[in-house]
């Protein structure tokens, strides 16, 4: 791809300012107008060659105002298009030796919920997804709960978990909800603590289940960037994305279960294992309304 062709961005330029006239002079440190106006006048024309533009820029002459000007076409046709979409279906298969099963039961938990550590450690410890071999695919999704500020960081650390050492990610969720049971990350916990102090012993407890922890919290660190102030970390597209993900599937209360795409209303965080292997042994024969279950 060639580089800016300036002589069409100086019409453009020049065409812009014959419109505005005066007014333009009162919205000339206005660099964001400026930029979409700008980006609006010459993207039909100059969309294939905007490619390699990175650090171009144009004096605006009167306009007293230097815009950088668009820096690729792949940067412009992310402002054309949708939202980012997550590259890989979202959720952790907890037995990736069914994964190819046709019965999918997905668990929706907060991380800082007793009945969702209640729901997990049962299919956990109590070896119901071991036991119940391939018959089922079990996904766990994550759904912070805003009620609890703190949890947004505890789903963060997860996801950078994920991210970093996915093989130790189920280790990780059960040791935040051994932490939980004893009173960690709790609202009590964690109310007169920074988002960096709780970052931290979120940290150390990746640490203690073996994963990297300079790694993690690399993950965890407000990004260094100069555009605008609200700018993040690594892992807040993936917190967006499992958001948008349980939204769009209708989940409110924690935990909830879905079998096959159909949420289970069946299903109890107060179930035992007998219970759990009693509703998948059917099979979906009785269309999972429990005829097993005592």
């Amino acid at each position: 791809m060639r580089k800016v062709q300036k002589d069409l961005v100086a019409m453009k330029v020049v065409e812009l300012k014959e419109e505005l006239g005066e007014r333009g002079e009162a919205l000339s440190g206005n660099k964001a107008w400026l930029r979409r106006r700008l980006h609006a006048a010459i993207v039909s024309e100059y969309l294939e060659s905007a490619a390699g533009a990175a650090g171009e820029y144009v004096e605006f002459g009167t306009l007293s105002t230097r815009v950088e000007l668009i820096r690729s076409s792949a940067v412009l046709a992310l402002r054309l298009m949708g939202p980012p979409l997550s590259p890989t279906a979202i959720g952790y298969v907890l037995n990736s030796a069914a994964a190819a099963s046709p019965v999918r039961v997905e668990m929706f938990l907060d991380l800082i919920c007793p009945f969702s550590r209640k729901m997990f450690v049962t299919l956990t410890e109590g070896r119901v997804i071991e036991r119940a071999g391939d018959r089922a695919c079990f996904v766990l999704h994550q759904v912070p709960q805003p009620w609890h500020a703190q949890g947004s960081y505890v789903h963060e650390a997860a996801l950078a978990v994920k991210e970093v050492a996915p093989d130790l990610y189920p280790n990780y969720i059960g040791a935040i909800y051994e932490c939980f049971d004893k009173g960690k990350f709790t609202d009590r916990d964690t109310w007169e603590k920074s988002r960096t102090q709780i970052n931290a012993e979120l940290c150390d407890l990746a640490a203690s289940v073996g994963v990297d922890r300079a790694a993690t919290a690399a993950k965890l660190a407000m990004r260094a960037s100069a555009d605008g102030n609200n700018v993040g970390n690594e892992v807040t597209q993936a917190v967006k994305w499992i958001c948008k993900h349980h939204r769009t599937r209708g989940v409110h209360v924690t935990p909830t279960v879905h079998v096959n795409g159909l949420e289970a209303g069946i299903v109890s965080s107060g179930w035992t294992p007998e219970q759990w292997l009693a509703f998948l042994e059917p099979n979906g024969a009785d269309f999972w309304q429990g005829s097993k279950l005592q």
